[in-house]
């Protein structure tokens, strides 16, 4: 092969392992919809209701999501009261508010990394 045909021979080589890639990352999100529908469809409180249930001490829902806790469906809740914005937790089966702690937080009802 001459250098021109192994140029265009090695950039469709990792165009195909480009498209590969992608092919694969669609491929993950795909399948992370799937799960995210099939805990849609088990949970028996909706989203409004999580948000009506989180905004019930006059805070606003700034964002939302569902989301399992050792297997358990809840919802993830931003509010936005004033200038502080923090994280409730709302069963998803009961609509219950959960305390901080039993949603893995140290009590403050805030999202914690560590």
């Amino acid at each position: 092969m001459t250098h021109s045909s192994l140029g265009l021979a090695a950039f469709a080589a990792v165009a195909l392992v480009a498209l590969a890639g992608g092919a694969h990352a669609e491929s993950k999100d795909h399948d992370r919809d799937a799960a995210d529908a099939a805990l849609a469809g088990q949970v028996k409180i909706s989203l409004a209701d999580a948000v009506t249930a989180a905004q019930a001490a006059g805070a606003l829902a700034v964002s939302a999501d569902l989301a399992t806790d050792d297997g358990k469906p809840r919802y993830e809740i931003e509010l936005a009261q004033g200038d502080a914005v923090k994280t409730v937790f709302v069963d998803a089966m009961t609509g219950a508010v959960l305390p901080g702690e039993a949603a893995g937080g140290d009590g403050d009802g805030e999202h914690d990394d560590d």
